[in-house]
């Protein structure tokens, strides 16, 4: 049926307008084949698992970009690495679509569906938390009253917005709430949105983008439980909150468990009773926002004087900072360690890593390629433009690790699909000039 129809509308539209066949033809390749601003036509392709089940890693992605290929490769953000609040095996309330799933690519910050989804920004984090959001999938599945209940159940001091007829209110000038799988579990983050007009530019119907950086940075944290990584710091350095004492003049068990649980408190045995010990350390913003929630004062010094009932610090920690570039995540030690050897202490899986030359150990910084520690590409998009869209195709299919090894890339199903519904209408298109003309 879908033939047919295509059939019809290209002998309708060639009859009337012969005369501008390239003009036609490039707005049938541009809608069967999809069209990036900028940036040309995505072909999309699949590195194939080599006899040492290889795919695109370092030196398979570098060849590809010495062969002069545009190539933007992408990781898919599974649901139990970055999800909505209340996810459980893929599925959420907050997300009202049984055919369409919550699916999100994570790209680099120099891929043109990235470029094209926001405002070009000089003061770019490293590891920043934002996400481009598809605004027509958002308006159809996207649900603000069963969101706002699930941050009311878990986020302290959360106050729900004023319900209004857009169908994203909840969203409005407002970050988008993600849970992020870390090593300490799962933790709410605060991601700032910009929002695409109508759906992201590819043949899969995506929800959202996410940044390749902030997604290799969670990855690889799990697999390092001495790498403190706050993916609220961006990058940079923060320090998050260990151990905290309440303090009171009276015992007042109901408030100090209100506040424990708040405060995400562990069970610790022989532990002082106005201790109190979050199940990992936790933001100060999370820590200021349970204090206001229970009308508590917050000692940040020694210093202040206040007034029992009262908490304060006892102990915090700070996390390390990180550079990201090109696939390679650099973690830089606290500022105030000047020798902590981050390859022996840290991450010393890098250290291994670093006699095959996959990573760089120092006394203060230690760099590690994510090609190697968290595995190759397996897919990515390659662009060109219109008129070298065949002589491309063909270039892919010679792409090979070495002269006697098999192809390296394929073509991925539904861009192959793409492809013969568009040689079919080139095919019709040629046949109509060619009668036309002649």
């Amino acid at each position: 049926m879908a033939a047919i129809v295509l059939l019809a509308l290209t002998l309708t539209l060639a009859l009337l307008v012969w005369g501008s066949r390239e003009g036609l033809l490039n707005r049938f390749m541009d809608v069967s084949l999809g069209y990036v601003q900028q940036a040309g036509l995505p072909i999309w392709v699949v590195a194939k698992v080599d006899e040492q089940g290889r795919v695109m890693d370092r030196e398979l992605f570098q060849k590809i970009k010495d062969m002069d290929f545009d190539i933007h490769p992408y990781r898919l953000v599974e649901w139990d690495q970055v999800s909505l609040p209340n996810t459980m095996d893929g599925k959420t309330p907050l997300w009202k679509a049984e055919h369409l799933p919550l699916k999100g690519w994570a790209i680099s910050a120099h891929d043109p569906l990235w470029k094209g989804s926001r405002n070009p920004s000089t003061d770019t984090p490293s590891l920043p938390l934002k996400v481009a959001l598809s605004q027509s999938l958002f308006q159809q599945y996207f649900q603000c009253v069963d969101y706002e209940k699930a941050l009311t159940d878990k986020l302290p001091h959360f106050q729900k917005s004023q319900s209004t007829s857009d169908k994203l209110y909840c969203l409005a000038n407002k970050p988008l709430w993600l849970e992020v799988n870390t090593r300490r579990g799962r933790e709410l983050m605060s991601f700032s949105i910009h929002w695409i007009n109508g759906r992201i530019p590819t043949m899969e119907e995506l929800a959202f983008l996410f940044p390749i950086s902030t997604f290799s940075a969670l990855k690889e944290a799990k697999y390092s439980p001495e790498l403190k990584y706050y993916p609220e710091a961006q990058g940079g350095t923060v320090q998050r909150i260990k151990i905290l004492i309440f303090w009171q003049n009276e015992e007042e068990q109901t408030l100090r468990n209100n506040l424990a649980n708040c405060l995400l408190a562990k069970n610790v045995d022989n532990a002082p009773r106005n201790q109190i010990v979050p199940k990992y350390p936790l933001p100060l913003e999370w820590v200021q926002q349970c204090t206001k929630h229970y009308n508590i004062p917050l000692q940040t010094s020694p210093e202040q004087l206040l007034k029992e009932p009262y908490l304060s610090i006892a102990e915090s920690v700070e996390g390390h900072r990180f550079r990201y570039d090109n696939d390679y995540l650099t973690m830089l030690c606290e500022t105030h360690d000047a020798s902590c050897q981050p390859c022996e202490n840290i991450v010393p899986a890098w250290k291994r890593f670093a006699k095959k030359g996959y990573a760089t150990c120092e006394d203060k910084e230690a760099t590690a390629d994510m090609l190697t520690m968290i595995g190759g590409y397996q897919q990515a998009f390659v662009y060109t433009a219109r008129d070298t869209l065949f002589k491309r195709l063909e270039d892919i299919k010679a792409v090979a690790r070495t002269p006697e090894a098999l192809p390296a890339l394929s073509f991925h199903p539904y861009y192959k699909n793409a492809l013969t519904r568009f040689a079919f209408i080139d095919k019709v298109m040629n046949l109509l000039n060619s009668t036309y003309s002649g």
